[in-house]
């Protein structure tokens, strides 16, 4: 009788294992990197980027973004500059299956077109993302960025420039 239940409790016990792999083996399938195009935020008012996500834990992935975009200078309602702006990103989403709350820090480089000038953001990440489990499927992310340079009297604008920066971002892209 004691065999038998060692034997039941065993098999149980592999049985267990082996669900517990396929869930951590289905979990690490989850795609590793975004592409997308960014509206307004970090970018200025577009951007693409790129993100590596990590896997820290069944609801939680550590995200590295950078991308690549364009901003403008306005002065007396006309434009007066173009910038290249280079956001990079860290930030951690926290959340179940593919709805995630996310939360970290980030930084733009606005490289000036006609002067060698260069202005730095530094800024708080909160956001929301619709992170898919599966390659190539659809990726979203609304984020809300307020740097502590922003002006209070457009709150569109960096302090003492004109250059563009929404606090609103919105990202479309595909996973892989």
């Amino acid at each position: 009788m004691i065999n038998r239940l060692l034997y039941f409790l065993f098999i149980h016990f592999c049985l267990l294992q082996c669900l517990m792999a396929q869930d951590i083996k289905f979990f690490n399938q989850r795609p590793i990197k975004n592409i997308f195009i960014g509206i307004g935020g970090d970018g200025g008012i577009g951007s693409i980027n790129q993100e590596k996500l990590r896997l820290m834990s069944f609801d939680l992935l550590m995200i590295q973004k950078i991308g690549l975009g364009y901003s403008k200078q306005w002065y007396n309602d006309s434009v007066y500059g173009n910038f290249i702006s280079i956001p990079a990103n860290l930030t951690f989403a926290i959340g179940k299956r593919n709805h995630m709350f996310e939360v970290g820090v980030g930084s733009t480089i606005f490289l000036n077109l006609k002067d060698p000038t260069y202005q730095v953001c530094l800024y708080p990440i909160f956001g929301y993302r619709i992170q898919p489990l599966k390659s190539k499927k659809v990726f979203f992310r609304m984020c809300i960025i307020i740097p502590t340079t922003l002006s209070s009297e457009s709150y569109f604008t960096i302090k003492n420039t004109n250059t563009v920066f929404t606090p609103v971002s919105i990202g479309i892209g595909r996973s892989f």
